[in-house]
């Protein structure tokens, strides 16, 4: 289902979650990847830290195209972001929070989705 989204697929739902992403952006929702990314450790996480962001990213499956239009959409929509915030934060919870949409369930269970 996720791979055959075409582009205004992934578009609406990036504006479906745009709201979400800035909000962890500015730390207003607690985000694990967020703490982990400004503090270096994260409740949510623990024995996980900032080193561990790379390792963290599950985009399932998600096109290459779709990686790029997401991108951009992040690039577009929140352009003073921090390029390393933007990829290892922003760019996989938009992915799950896209799967959220998508498949209607819920994050933890679209963040385990991702992952296989």
């Amino acid at each position: 289902m996720i791979e055959s989204l075409k582009e205004d697929d992934i578009v609406l739902l990036f504006k479906k979650i745009k709201m979400d992403l800035e909000d962890i952006n500015a730390g207003r929702e607690k985000n694990w990847r967020f703490d982990l990314y400004k503090k270096g450790k994260s409740d949510q996480a623990p024995g996980l830290g900032h080193q561990d962001l790379p390792f963290n990213i599950y985009l399932g499956s998600f096109t290459d195209e779709h990686h790029d239009i997401i991108l951009n959409q992040l690039n577009i929509s929140i352009p003073t972001t921090e390029s390393e915030c933007l990829l290892k934060v922003l760019f996989p919870e938009a992915f799950i929070r896209m799967t959220r949409e998508a498949l209607h369930i819920t994050l933890q269970e679209a963040e385990e989705f991702l992952k296989v």
